[in-house]
């Protein structure tokens, strides 16, 4: 797929990747509830768009 790209294309997805390989080290986000356990989100590729939907709640 990465060979079909444009060397520009293939430079912005590079940094894409590696911005969200930041993100994800960095986003481990520990909530503490009323009345409830510490509860801790390693964030997955999955994830990232639900965690960012539930900091928006």
């Amino acid at each position: 797929m990465i060979a079909e790209l444009t060397p520009e294309q293939q430079k912005i997805l590079i940094d894409i990747r590696r911005k969200k390989t930041e993100l994800l080290l960095e986003i481990q986000v520990s909530l503490v509830a009323p009345g409830r356990n510490l509860i801790f989100f390693h964030v997955d590729q999955l994830s990232v768009r639900r965690l960012l939907l539930l900091a928006k709640a």
